[in-house]
Parts: structure tokens; C-alpha cells; sequence
């Protein structure tokens, strides 16, 4: 009986395993399309390298221009792949620590929650330094600022208020970066945008945490 029960714990396990193990996929698929474009990256670099004129000429200058822009960009690719390699092992200590638990028969509720808030949190820093070149900063912000209202969400479904706690910090370091940093870097029109997307997202955990307050206490 005593066997059958482990082996009903062990089979518990493996099914909640499964959804790490489908994220570990798409985070390697992810992987394969920031080495990719890494690479093409270089290849750009090295063609430029061998297209410079000699003479200190106008076209060297754009050349030269041209070569930094992408040496700031594989820069922020290789972190992304560096974000993305963590977000992996924090999924990998996910699953490590579910086995575990079950074996050695401890509660690791708490321990699982932080490691996977810290796979995503790196995982998602990792895809917006990805995207840096791609959008406009503020745009940024506005996703960030997006991931804190799904986490805000989580914390009332799950009623775990450290979820609560991440969520308000991070909403706090987003709205401090769209005054000091967007504000005066962005276009006027992107900013309205961001400055009402954030302005909703706001108003959506007001409204859910009157709601739901007592799911938060």
C-alpha cells in the first residue's frame, strides 16, 4: 500500500512535470532563433570589415557607424541568450525540486513559486532586450508594466501574496523608468499611447484587488 502510494506521488509529479518540460522547449526554440540572428549579426560585421575604404572617407564613416550599431546589438542578443540559458536552469531547478519534494516528502510550494517567478521574470528580460531594436523603449515599459498586471492577476487567483509583492515592485520600477527615462526620450505619440496603456492597467488592478480584495488578505 505504502508502495502504491509513492508511486501515485512519483506519477503526481511527473504530470506536473510536463509543463515545465513544454517551456523548456519553447525556450530553446527561442534559443535557436537568438543564436541565429546572432550570427547573421556577425556575418554583417564581417562583411562591413572587409567593404571599408581606405582614407578616412565619408562612406568609411557610415561603415564604421554601421559597425557599432551591430556591436551594441550582438551585445544585447548574447545577454539575451545569456537571460534565456538561465531561464532554462531555473526551470530545470523546477522540476529538480518538485522530484525531491516528493521524494523526500517536504513542502516545496514556496520554493517552486520563486524559482518559476524568477525563470519567467528572466525570461521575459531576456525577449525585451531581444526586442530592444525592434520597438521603441517605452514600448517596453508598456510590456513590462503588462507582465506586472498578469502577475497581480496571479496573485489573486493563487492567493499568494508574494506574487502580490513582485507585481506592485515591479509596476513601481516601470512607472519610475516612463517619468525619468521615456518621458523625454520618446515620441509624443508613442507616449500617449504608453502613458494610456499603463494608465489602464492601472485602473485593472485597482479594480481587481476592490474586487477581490479578500482573496489579497
Amino acid at each position: 500500500m505504502q508502495q502504491d502510494t509513492g508511486v501515485t506521488a512519483v506519477a503526481h509529479v511527473i504530470q506536473l512535470a510536463v509543463a515545465p518540460v513544454f517551456l523548456l522547449t519553447g525556450i530553446g526554440a527561442m534559443l535557436s532563433v537568438m543564436t541565429s540572428r546572432l550570427a547573421r549579426v556577425v556575418d554583417r560585421a564581417r562583411t562591413l570589415e572587409r567593404e571599408v575604404p581606405p582614407g578616412g572617407t565619408g562612406a568609411e564613416s557610415e561603415v564604421i557607424s554601421e559597425l557599432s550599431t551591430l556591436s551594441r546589438r550582438a551585445k544585447l542578443i548574447g545577454r539575451s541568450i545569456t537571460l534565456c540559458t538561465i531561464t532554462a536552469l531555473l526551470i530545470c531547478a523546477v522540476i529538480a525540486v518538485l522530484f525531491l519534494g516528493a521524494f523526500l516528502q517536504l513542502d516545496t510550494a514556496t520554493t517552486v513559486a520563486l524559482l518559476f517567478i524568477a525563470a519567467m521574470v528572466a525570461f521575459f528580460a531576456g525577449l525585451a532586450l531581444f526586442l530592444f531594436w525592434r520597438f521603441d523603449r517605452s514600448l517596453l515599459t508598456l510590456l513590462w508594466v503588462a507582465e506586472a498586471f498578469a502577475m497581480f492577476v496571479l496573485s489573486a487567483v493563487l492567493r499568494e501574496n508574494q506574487f502580490r509583492h513582485v507585481a506592485l515592485a515591479g509596476l513601481g520600477l516601470c512607472v519610475g523608468r516612463l517619468i525619468l527615462v521615456d518621458l523625454a526620450e520618446t515620441h509624443l505619440g508613442v507616449r500617449g499611447l504608453v502613458f494610456v496603456g499603463v494608465g489602464l492597467l492601472m485602473l485593472g488592478m485597482n479594480a481587481i484587488y476592490n474586487r477581490y480584495r479578500a482573496r489579497f488578505q
